[in-house]
């Protein structure tokens, strides 16, 4: 179980990257402008927010293993309507489908390895968890290099990648025994309530979590287009920097996770040096070298 929330979070982040570098072919494609292009993402946003929220009662209704079958199902077929979608609304509404499959697959992932994974090693099985989105976030790109350089079309790689969430859907749906679909999840880690300095703190790290979010979405969707418009750069050699990014962001997340927290001089004074050096470098790679962006 552990083994397929792993898989699926992989696979989860190869389908959610892989759009950023064919955006231009989208736009193209359907004429779009900027502003309407933004709503494919934006729609895939929003109704994996929505469907999160659903969690809930899915959860009681169809296990957590059960949650994970269907939800790789729903991205892969989010993900292979979008690459069949015959005009802009049809487009938008299989982006739609296919944030559905996000909120839950997240939803799912998370939850598997809290529920099945040994108190002494789910802090280290979450960890490795979330290591994989950054994984995969590397290898996307340098996917599409690939596609690209056979001559693909957005539609064509779209549907060849829909297939591996597709196939890992199916395959843990019959190799998962109907008794593990059903796991209590009584023994979750209770809610906890924060006393008011404490919740001062975490809704300030919250936020610093939404703008480093928001940062790694824009770079991830935008840094490709944004290579071809303003510096005339082929889209193929342009999925190299974003790959570059991913590696990079990936090999500062290991680093980081080495350091023990007692080593750290202060989480306030490691956020406010990667936000400053983070900003420094963006600046570089707008005003002076693309490759910047790597740092």
């Amino acid at each position: 179980m552990i083994l397929a929330s792993y898989l699926s979070l992989f696979l989860f982040g190869i389908v959610d990257n892989l759009r950023g570098p064919f955006y231009s072919s989208i736009l193209n494609e359907f004429n779009l402008s900027e502003t309407e292009g933004a709503a494919v993402f934006a729609f895939a946003s929003i109704f994996a927010s929505l469907s999160s929220w659903t969690g809930g009662f899915l959860l009681a209704r169809w296990g957590v293993a059960r949650l994970l079958n269907y939800s790789s199902l729903t991205l892969a077929g989010g993900y292979a309507a979008m690459a069949v979608s015959p005009n802009f609304s049809f487009l938008i509404a299989a982006a739609a489908l296919f944030g559905v499959g996000l909120g839950w697959s997240t939803l799912a992932q998370n939850l598997a390895v809290s529920s099945y994974a040994k108190p002494g090693k789910k802090t280290s099985l979450l960890s490795g968890l979330h290591s994989m989105y950054g994984l995969a976030s590397a290898v996307a790109p340098w996917l599409a290099y690939y596609f690209l350089l056979e001559s693909w079309s957005w539609r064509k790689s779209f549907l060849v990648v829909a297939l591996l969430p597709a196939l890992l859907g199916v395959v843990t749906y019959l190799t998962l025994p109907e008794s593990r679909r059903r796991r209590d999840l009584s023994n979750s880690t209770p809610a906890v309530r924060l006393r008011g300095g404490v919740r001062h703190h975490a809704l300030l790290f919250a936020a610093f979590m939404a703008c480093y979010l928001l940062a790694e979405i824009s770079i991830g969707t935008r840094l490709v287009r944004w290579l071809e418009v303003v510096h005339g750069i082929p889209t193929h050699e342009a999925c190299l920097y974003l790959t570059g990014f991913f590696v990079c962001l990936f090999a500062s997340r290991v680093a980081c996770w080495w350091v023990a927290p007692e080593q750290m001089k202060s989480l306030r004074h490691f956020i406010v040096t990667s936000v400053v050096f983070g900003g420094l470098f963006l600046l570089l790679t707008l005003l002076w070298q693309p490759w910047a962006i790597l740092l």
